[in-house]
């Protein structure tokens, strides 16, 4: 599972994300998953230009 990927502001919009998303697909021993916010149309534009598809979507619930 991939967690936490970021670029810095002055790189974005050069898909380096989706390069790093590529790569670790590419590489990968088993089937690569993450979660990325519905909202969150930039990273899941990176995403998508990687090669990852959305299979499912997945409720967050925070209890306090």
């Amino acid at each position: 599972m991939l967690e936490g990927v970021f670029t810095f502001p002055h790189r974005r919009g050069l898909h380096l994300g989706a390069e790093l998303v590529a790569t670790c697909i590419a590489d990968a021993p088993a089937p690569v998953s993450l979660h990325v916010s519905e909202h969150n149309r930039s990273a899941r534009a990176a995403y998508e230009r990687a090669g990852m598809r959305e299979e499912s979507e997945c409720r967050l619930l925070l209890l306090s």
